[in-house]
């Protein structure tokens, strides 16, 4: 990677590096494990307060897309 670009973590990487801080394990372990800098770990987890996503449900009353046809 190029000097003053930023890394993108794809979505599988996002959720084992939540899955493992979760765990206890350090960033420089999560960075090392997923093959990315420390910093750009340290970016995702600072970006939302060390809170790891929600997982996003629908709700009961939304129709399903089987009814939609």
């Amino acid at each position: 990677m190029r000097p003053g670009r930023r890394a993108r973590l794809t979505g599988a990487h996002r959720e084992e590096l939540w899955r493992r801080y979760k765990a206890g394990e350090t960033i420089l372990g999560i960075g090392r494990a997923l093959g990315q800098r420390p910093t750009t770990i340290h970016r995702v987890l600072q970006s939302t307060g060390g809170i790891g996503p929600v997982q996003r449900r629908r709700s009961a009353r939304v129709l399903c897309p089987c009814c939609l046809t």
